[in-house]
């Protein structure tokens, strides 16, 4: 059992005035409901605060431990009040947040600076993890938004979409490969190259960019696989083959290397924010909508 607000109230109010009657006036009470609420604080405690003469209050042992530690308490209450109001508002609280590699790599960065800093009171927690994946944590609670790599992807009957970017390809070469002064590529110009590609948790996108590698008459001839992006454009470093990307590649410029878009294949990399209908997160709604301004902002400037 612990104290009660009224109860931790009470004993603050008759440590500052330094007498029951003052505070009874202070509180607008009786000093035997004073009373009373300082010997329950005290049944609580297992042990007495103060130290009752008939000229003055003193505080025992214990009160002098809990009052040094009373207004720290107040202002917890305080500070855990306003936060709850601002998460009622949109204006506080804590949105969960996923991403694909595609995502974070391409316009995510700037609709995240873009709300933090019109919403700076709420905390936002955000981590990696692939498209299935964040699908299993939102419906398990764990996630209020993901951003995923979209494949027409089967999505619960609560979830929602919103496309946020739909891109094409390019080739990731080093800069003393042959095509590194070019402008652009055409797919089929990559048969017979070693490619560097993902691990088995990259099989959907692998797949996808192989079968417009089929329709063209050829394999995709895999030389390296990785999991992670920076290891995939080390192995491009290390001169061991080419790396097919979405062109967001592009936004993560590194020294010794070459993005060249790969001009007959179209947008085919379709990335989407998801989230549940019912989320009970008022902070959920906010970010959609920030996420829908900025696309029709991204729009209007083309």
């Amino acid at each position: 059992m612990l104290p009660t607000l009224r109860q931790l109230l009470v004993f603050k109010t008759v440590v500052e005035q330094g007498s029951f009657r003052k505070s009874a006036d202070v509180l607008n009470t009786s000093q035997p409901a004073l009373s009373n609420s300082v010997k329950a604080l005290e049944d609580v405690l297992g042990t007495s605060v103060f130290f009752r003469t008939t000229r003055s209050v003193e505080l025992t042992a214990a009160g002098t431990a809990l009052y040094a530690r009373i207004d720290q308490i107040f202002e917890m209450v305080e500070t855990a009040t306003l936060e709850a109001r601002d998460a009622a508002d949109g204006k506080g609280g804590r949105l969960r947040l996923n991403y694909v590699d595609f995502a974070i790599l391409g316009g995510l960065p700037d609709v995240l600076e873009n709300f933090r800093s019109k919403n700076p009171k709420i905390q936002i927690d955000i981590g990696f993890a692939r498209t299935l994946e964040q699908i299993e944590k939102m419906q398990k609670g764990q996630i209020d938004i993901g951003f995923i790599f979209d494949m027409d992807t089967p999505i619960p009957p609560d979830f929602r979409r919103l496309v946020f970017s739909v891109e094409g390809l390019a080739a990731v070469v080093p800069r003393a490969h042959r095509w590194a002064k070019r402008a652009t590529l055409e797919l089929e110009e990559l048969k017979g190259e070693p490619i560097i590609a993902g691990d088995a948790r990259w099989e959907r996108y692998t797949d996808m960019v192989n079968e417009h590698c089929i329709a063209r008459g050829f394999s995709l001839e895999i030389s390296q696989r990785a999991y992670l992006r920076d290891e995939m454009l080390s192995l491009v470093l290390g001169g061991m083959g080419v790396l097919i990307y979405p062109n967001c590649i592009m936004n993560a410029a590194r020294f010794g290397l070459r993005a060249i878009p790969i001009s007959d294949v179209g947008d085919v990399i379709t990335t989407s924010l998801i989230w549940r209908s019912d989320s009970a997160n008022p902070i959920v709604a906010p970010f959609v909508d920030a996420v829908r301004k900025s696309l029709a902002n991204a729009v209007d400037t083309k």
